[in-house]
């Protein structure tokens, strides 16, 4: 493994697709986070506040499924 910026880069395909989808999941954290302030504002920000709300939400959901799938994937490999 190699480190950069004290973090582990992965090797093999499964790795970086792991990789990709933690990324993913800490980056969907600004949506998230605009669209709640946008709400909080209220007034004319609240619809363009749900819709960044509601984008947020969709990359959390698909980072997590996708790290859970790339999981699996590896703990049946090394069943196998």
């Amino acid at each position: 493994m190699m480190k950069i910026f004290c973090v582990n880069l992965p090797r093999g395909l499964r790795g970086w697709t792991s990789f990709i989808y933690k990324v993913m999941l800490i980056a969907s954290v600004l949506p998230v986070l605009d669209g709640m302030q946008a709400i909080g504002r209220g007034n004319s920000d609240i619809l363009p506040g749900l819709v960044t709300l509601a984008f947020g939400l969709v990359l959390v959901l698909a980072g997590i499924a996708g790290y859970i799938v790339a999981r699996e994937e590896d703990k049946h490999e090394n069943n196998a």
